[in-house]
């Protein structure tokens, strides 16, 4: 390297090091002719919302006078119908199916879960599902919740279903 390339070079680390601080000049905020913003913090702010009084704002709402039927027809019953179920485990020991059976009522509710027994296994089905395109989605859902090896099984269930 010439000795013009090494005072360039030593220019050049001595311009950056000029521009970043570290040459030995203080940064404003450390003159003595530099004042700090004060700033204050509330420790214990008050919030308060302010009072509304709904009758005096929407009168019109509060005097309305309503009618209310006295048979209102519903619009849709519990009926048994052939639907599916999917089964998610089978096992020869009844403790165990026991105890897969609560974790299951907790996580799908007790009127979703039915433990069987057909010889010689003890089976949890979950769901009461119209059709088999339901019971397909929610076993998508159980395989990325981590419960694979699922099979959908017809069943007779209890659906909400219109009534006509």
């Amino acid at each position: 390297m010439n000795i013009t390339r090494k005072i360039e070079y030593l220019i050049l680390i001595h311009f950056c090091l000029g521009l970043s601080g570290l040459n030995g000049v203080e940064r404003a905020e450390m003159n003595a002719d530099f004042t700090p913003a004060e700033y204050k913090r509330d420790s214990n702010p008050v919030y308060s919302l302010p009072e509304v009084d709904p009758k005096a704002d929407i009168p019109e709402l509060f005097n309305r006078n309503y009618a209310f039927s006295e048979q209102v027809k519903a619009d849709s019953t519990m009926q048994e119908i052939n639907g599916f179920r999917i089964q998610i485990f089978r096992t020869e020991d009844l403790e165990e199916a026991k105890r897969r059976e609560s974790i299951y009522i907790t996580s799908y509710g007790e009127e979703n879960v039915t433990l069987i027994f057909e010889t010689p296994f003890y089976k949890i089905r979950v769901g009461r599902f119209r059709d088999k395109e339901e019971a397909e989605e929610f076993q998508q859902t159980l395989k990325w919740r981590g419960i694979s090896g699922t099979i959908i099984v017809p069943d007779r269930v209890k659906v909400l279903m219109p009534v006509k």
